[in-house]
Parts: C-alpha cells; structure tokens; sequence
C-alpha cells in the first residue's frame, strides 16, 4: 500500500557555466508518494512557456533521479558520493551532462503528516 501525501513544491534552480550563472524559481502542487518498500517519489507536473511537463524525483538515500516527460526527456541522477553521467536529449541531440553532486533538498511538510 502506498501513501500519497499533497505537497506544494518550491523549485530552485542554479546552473553555472563558464563564469556565468543562471537561476529559475517556481511552484507547483504536487505529490509526496511513499510506496510500501519505503521508496519515495515526488511528483507534480511543471508548467511553463504554456508547456505542461510531468517531473518525477526518486528520492534514495544517497542518490536523487530526476525524470521529465515533456518534449525533451530528461532522466538525470544527482549522487552525493560519485560523479555520475546522464545524457539530456534536447530538440538539436544528445548532450552528455557529468558531475552533478551539487544537489540540496529539503522537505518540509506540515505537522502531523510524515
């Protein structure tokens, strides 16, 4: 049995590239979903430039997949501990993206509900 919890989720993003850095915040509802082997997920569907896009976060314990279903799929893992490599395929190809371990995250629910 599984549990599904609603969320409101609050998303920054910091890409830096060559000396330059960009940032994008927004927020969406969402899913906390807690499986019965204890595997968490979050879930909510982003919306942005009229495009709605579903995005999932396998939430591990030293690891973060995160996946994005819209025109461009996305599947990247972010892990503490090893440099890792994921191919992001956009409109013009396939761009091989590594070292990701920057990643920080932070779930706040209210009280009574975890």
């Amino acid at each position: 049995m599984s549990e599904v919890i609603p969320v409101r989720v609050r998303l920054t993003t910091r890409m830096a590239q060559d000396g330059q850095e960009e940032s994008y915040q927004f927020e969406e509802d969402g899913q906390l979903v807690t499986l019965a082997n204890g595997q968490r997920y979050l879930r909510y569907t982003e919306h942005q430039a009229g495009q709605a896009t579903p995005v999932q976060f396998r939430l591990g314990d030293g690891a973060i997949q995160l996946t994005r279903n819209g025109p461009v799929k996305t599947r990247l893992t972010f892990d503490r501990e090893t440099k890792t490599t994921s191919r992001y395929h956009t409109p013009y190809g396939i761009i091989q993206l590594t070292d990701y371990r920057r990643i920080g995250r932070r779930i706040k629910l209210a009280p009574g509900q975890w």
